[in-house]
């Protein structure tokens, strides 16, 4: 099953991860699912809804990781809700290397912004700046890692193809 496949029954389909046999086809999967289940998830429009995500994937350059893959980050993995699919754009390898978050709030005073770039400078030497992309903390971490010549991940609450805030999309 692709990872695309996945997300769409495990959001769309509302199939969690332990009714999942990832090496399944969907086929094979819907077929052996629970049958009102699976006929909800083809009523709703599932297959289309898989076709619609490939192509977001594709425009937006993207790329899904399984929980099953090998790139998909083992401390995650290991976390008490991992999510299913990870939608990845740019080097999936960073999700491999040592990193550390930094979050903060969507209003900083102008002393947050200080320390956090200072910090965030020097932590980027040594790990990957893993944060979210709302306004603030977060993306002066963003930018404060590659001014600095470092790299980061950011965690979205939105698609890959949803640039928000508006204001971070240089960081993009």
């Amino acid at each position: 099953m692709t990872p695309v496949e996945l997300a769409v029954l495990s959001s769309y389909g509302r199939f969690s991860r332990e009714e999942i046999e990832e090496e399944l086809s969907l086929e094979a999967f819907l077929k052996n699912a629970d049958p009102k289940k699976a006929e909800r998830f083809l009523k709703m429009g599932g297959l289309e809804k898989i076709e619609e995500q490939e192509e977001l994937l594709k425009k937006a350059g993207a790329k899904a990781l399984s929980f099953w893959d090998e790139g998909y980050p083992e401390l995650l993995r290991n976390g008490v809700h991992p999510p299913l699919v990870l939608f990845v754009i740019g080097n999936a390898n960073l999700l491999k290397e040592p990193s550390i978050s930094v979050v903060g709030t969507r209003r900083p005073t102008s002393y947050g912004v200080k320390v956090t770039r200072e910090f965030v400078s020097e932590l980027s030497k040594y790990f990957v700046i893993v944060s979210g992309m709302a306004y603030g903390i977060d993306a002066v971490a963003h930018e404060a890692s590659l001014e600095s010549g470092g790299k980061t991940v950011a965690v979205l609450g939105t698609g890959v193809d949803v640039v928000y805030p508006k204001t971070n999309e240089k960081l993009y």
